[in-house]
C-alpha cells in the first residue's frame, strides 16, 4: 500500500522546523505570513549557542513551546519523540510508523527529525517500507543558469533573459512568477502553479537550479528512522484547530522570548546561552579563534533569518492590535530590525554555501563580525526591554 499526500512539500527556511511546519500548514490551508508563523511560536526570537559556536545551536534546544503556541495559531501538534539509548525505542519507532500512516490516510500531514540530514521534514507519504520525506537536500539538480542572470536574481525580478534561459531548457512558467532569497538560494516560484525551484550558487559563482519541491522526495525506511549517530526520533502530526485571539498570540509568543533569553535549563541545554549570553559566548569564540567554521556561518544564517522574522512579525503584530501598544510594537520591530542588520553582515562575511577551509581564519572578518556581534547584542538588548513592556500592555 502506497499514500502520497501530493501538495505536501517543505518551505524554504534556515530554520527547517519552521519550513516543516510551514508546509504542513500550507497544505491544511491554515494561511499566515511567514512571521506571524515564526515569531507566533517564539521561534523568530530564539538565539542558541554553545563554546564554539557549533552547527548544532539552532536546532539543539527544547522546542515543545513552539508546539504548544501552535495552539494560538490554529493548528494542534501532536507526535512521539524519542533517544536511540531509550530502552523502548524500538517500540516507539513502531509508535510512531502508526501514527504516521493513521495521519497521512486521514489527509493530515507530518513532519519529523533527520529523515534526511540532521534538520527537519514535511513527511507527506507512506509505502509498505517507509517514509516519503520533502525538504533540504531532496530537490534534484536539473541544470546550470548563465552566471550574469544572478544580478536579476539578487533584485528579486523575474526577468523575459531569464525566462527565456528556462524556456530553452524545456521549463515553461506562467506570467505569474516571484523570485526570494531564502535559505542561502534564490527560489523561484510560479504562483499560478504552485511551483517552486531553487538556484544555489557554490564557490566558484556557478547558479545551480534544482527541480520542483513538490515533485522531488526522498524516502526512509520506517525503522531507520532516529537510528543515527544523534540518536533523536521526532514525528509529528499536524491538524486543525482554534485560533486564539491576536493580542493572545503576540503576548504568550513574547512571554515566551522573554523567558527564553534567559538560558533557563528547562528550554536550554547544558554547554548552549541564549538571549544576550549567547552573543557574549559567540563573540568570545571569534575573538580567541575557536569557533566552528561550518557552525559559524550557519548560525549566522539562522539567526538573521530569525530576527529578520522578529522584526515582521512585530510590525503585523503591530497592524493587528493597533491601539497604544501599537507603537510599543513598532519601536521594537526597530531594534529587531537592527539586529537582523548586524547579523546580515556576520552572514555575508561567512556566507554558508561558500565558505572555505580558510574561511574561519580570516582575521580581519572575524573581527568585523564580532564588532557585528556587538552592534546587534545592543540592538537586541534594547529589542527586550520593548518587549516587557509590550507584555505589561497587554496584561493591563
Amino acid at each position: 500500500m502506497s499514500v502520497k499526500l501530493g501538495k505536501l512539500q517543505w518551505r524554504p527556511f534556515w530554520a527547517s522546523h519552521i519550513g516543516a511546519l510551514k508546509g504542513c500548514l500550507d497544505y491544511l490551508g491554515i494561511r499566515m505570513s511567514d512571521a506571524w508563523l515564526a515569531g507566533g511560536i517564539g521561534h523568530a526570537f530564539v538565539l542558541n549557542v554553545n563554546a564554539n559556536v557549533s552547527a548544532a545551536g539552532p536546532t539543539a534546544w527544547n522546542t515543545e513551546m513552539m508546539r504548544l503556541l501552535g495552539h494560538n495559531l490554529g493548528y494542534n501538534v501532536t507526535g512521539i519523540s524519542a533517544w536511540k539509548h531509550d530502552p523502548e525505542f524500538g517500540t516507539k519507532q513502531k509508535l510512531a510508523w502508526e501514527t504516521a500512516k493513521r495521519a497521512l490516510d486521514q489527509g493530515l500531514p507530518c513532519y519529523g527529525w533527520e529523515l534526511g540530514i540532521a534538520e527537519y521534514y514535511a513527511i507527506n507519504g507512506y509505502n509498505q517500507y517507509g517514509y516519503y520525506y520533502s525538504g533540504i537536500g531532496t530537490a534534484s539538480f536539473k541544470f546550470d543558469l548563465e552566471k550574469d542572470r544572478k544580478g536579476e536574481l539578487t533584485d528579486g525580478v523575474f526577468t523575459d533573459r531569464l525566462r527565456d534561459d528556462l524556456a530553452l531548457r524545456g521549463m515553461a512558467l506562467s506570467e505569474d512568477v516571484t523570485v526570494n532569497n531564502r535559505f542561502g538560494c534564490w527560489i523561484i516560484k510560479d504562483e499560478e502553479e504552485g511551483t517552486l525551484y531553487s538556484i544555489l550558487e557554490d564557490e566558484s559563482g556557478r547558479l545551480m537550479l534544482h527541480g520542483e519541491y513538490e515533485t522531488s522526495q526522498g524516502f526512509k525506511q520506517w525503522d531507520d528512522l532516529g537510528a543515527s549517530t544523534i540518536g533523536l526520533m521526532e514525528l509529528y502530526s499536524v491538524e486543525p484547530a482554534y485560533t486564539s485571539d491576536d493580542a493572545a498570540v503576540v503576548k504568550e509568543a513574547l512571554e515566551f522570548a522573554l523567558e527564553f533569553a534567559e538560558s533557563p535549563r528547562k528550554w536550554v541545554q547544558s554547554g548552549f546561552r541564549s538571549g544576550l549570553a549567547g552573543y557574549d559566548a559567540w563573540k568570545h569564540a571569534l575573538d580567541n579563534r575557536s569557533a566552528d567554521g561550518f557552525g559559524h556561518a550557519y548560525n549566522a544564517a539562522v539567526w538573521q533569518e530569525c530576527r529578520m522574522l522578529a522584526s515582521m512579525f512585530l510590525l503585523e503584530a503591530a497592524d493587528r492590535i493597533g491601539g497604544g501598544a501599537a507603537a510599543r510594537l513598532r519601536e521594537a520591530a526597530k531594534w529587531y530590525d537592527d539586529v537582523s542588520r548586524e547579523l546580515a553582515v556576520v552572514a555575508e562575511r561567512f556566507p554558508f554555501h561558500r565558505r572555505r577551509p580558510e574561511h574561519i581564519r580570516d582575521s580581519e572578518s572575524l573581527d568585523a563580525a564580532s564588532r557585528a556581534l556587538s552592534r546587534a547584542q545592543s540592538a537586541e538588548q534594547r529589542g527586550l526591554e520593548r518587549l516587557r513592556h509590550i507584555v505589561g500592555l497587554l496584561d493591563g
